[in-house]
């Protein structure tokens, strides 16, 4: 398994946590944000996996309050998860080599409940609960046509 974060000490932390008898952890630092990012999250995983089966998509920024007292930065930083939409655009080339690939995209109760002071939330993550529709319905249409 790899895990993947902007952080490398909080990586770090995270594999050792995570190290258990003889299950192999592999912590990747870099921030799948940009393109940069998601290439080098997705060459370091598979020089230490030697494949991909499963991609997990599991990113937000979650800022609670009043809108009127929210300010323009953390809305945008609310709007700005890109990571999921970018890592999920680089890795069907290396899913498709699986003959049992999947993607998941986690997600938030928040996306199905108009929760109070969570309304930008709500809505991002509504948007991600929804981004791999699309890309599912591809893959099984193109697995279906070969």
């Amino acid at each position: 398994m790899a895990i993947s974060g902007r952080r490398r000490e909080v990586v770090a932390k995270a594999v050792r946590s995570m190290q258990t008898g003889s299950a192999e952890i592999h912590g990747v630092a870099s921030d799948i944000a940009t393109a940069e990012g998601c290439a080098a999250t997705l060459e370091q995983a598979l020089a230490a996996l030697g494949g991909l089966d499963v991609l997990v998509n599991n990113a937000g920024a979650v800022r609670v309050g009043r809108r009127e007292n929210t300010d323009e930065a953390e809305l945008q930083a609310m709007i700005d998860v890109t990571a999921p939409i970018l890592l999920t655009r680089a890795a069907p080339p290396v899913l498709h080599n699986s003959s049992d690939a999947m993607m998941v995209n986690v997600s938030s109760g928040i996306a199905l409940v108009g929760a109070p002071f969570y309304e930008t939330y709500a809505t991002v993550t509504a948007g991600l609960a929804y981004f791999g529709e699309a890309p599912r319905r591809e893959l099984k249409r193109e697995a279906s046509m070969s």
